[in-house]
């Protein structure tokens, strides 16, 4: 008798089965979509804009020498990331810098050097904090000017950060703030 419910279950169970797979396929759902094909985007000039990289002496032929200003460096000891400001006293937006850092111990010999380019948006006449990936992978250095850690063994440094490039929309979507 035990095994008399286990053989109705299995039983019923079939037809049901059975029953599913004799429905017509109108009844099933499909939950793949075929012959799917990219959304085109309406074509415009822009479409295959580069941004335009202008180095540091030909804004300075320009006449915009000392326009981008940096300051406010700044890395605490167990931070993955360096920070500054930024200011843009050009009359371009700028979509990105290309800064050169060179990274000095307290004895002023140089530990580490790298170009780094930052994605920011930067309008005309504005300052911001950029944020971009520190050098120091173990993060076991401190930027001279932060707060003294209270750990010791930690090394401070100084640095020196200039830009050497900055990036600006594509010359259609330049704007000029005069």
């Amino acid at each position: 008798m035990p095994y008399l419910r286990h053989i109705i279950a299995s039983v019923l169970l079939a037809v049901i089965s059975m029953q599913a797979l004799a429905e017509p396929q109108v009844y099933r759902r499909k939950t793949t979509a075929k012959n799917l094909r990219p959304a085109k985007l309406p074509a415009s000039s822009n479409a295959a804009a580069v941004p335009d990289t202008i180095p540091l002496d030909t804004l300075e032929e320009r006449g915009l020498a000392g326009a981008i200003r940096l300051s406010g460096y700044d890395k605490p000891l167990r931070s993955p990331r360096e920070s500054l400001f930024v200011t843009n006293r050009t009359p371009y937006d700028i979509d990105g810098l290309l800064l050169s850092l060179t990274y000095f111990d307290s004895a002023g010999r140089e530990l580490h050097s790298r170009g780094v380019t930052v994605r920011c948006d930067l309008p005309a006449g504005v300052t911001r904090k950029i944020d971009f990936r520190s050098w120091d992978l173990q993060q076991s250095f401190y930027y001279k000017l932060s707060p003294k850690p209270r750990r010791d063994g930690a090394t401070p440094y100084d640095v020196k950060c200039r830009v050497t490039a900055i990036i600006i929309p594509s010359t259609s979507d330049r704007t000029s703030h005069d």
